[in-house]
């Protein structure tokens, strides 16, 4: 898997880091001193309810509805950051916080990137 790098120019911020999902999933497993295959299945489920999670934030992204850009990023934030995925959280934290800020950044850089982090998991899981 490549190494990728979203600088925010403005606040210097790397958002994007590489990850061993294999790894990750037994060691969060034992870090919520959960059965492997139960937490299998929680990020299964991440997984089918983060494409609507998307859409929804794209539509809100092109549509500059700054309120539903917060709402929606902070849903996302939550649900990757339950299933330890933190470079996911942190680009869906910076867009919820820009979109709270109704700060003008490069909404759509950010959702593509957070698209990528999530197919990397995805294309990895399965």
């Amino acid at each position: 898997m490549n190494i990728q790098k979203l600088i925010d120019t403005q606040d210097n911020v790397i958002l994007e880091k590489d990850v061993d999902i294999n790894f990750h999933i037994k060691e969060i497993a034992q870090i919520m001193n959960l059965d492997e295959e139960i937490f299998k299945s929680i990020i299964e489920l991440f997984f089918n309810n983060i494409d609507k999670d998307l859409e929804e934030l794209k539509d809100s992204i092109n549509k500059k509805d700054f309120e539903k850009i917060y709402k929606t990023a902070h849903k996302i934030a939550g649900s990757s950051g339950a299933v330890r995925f933190d470079n996911v959280r942190e680009i869906a934290k910076k867009i919820e916080l820009s979109g709270r800020e109704q700060k003008e950044i490069d909404y759509l850089l950010y959702f593509d990137n957070l698209v990528k982090r999530i197919s990397d998991y995805k294309l990895c899981s399965i």
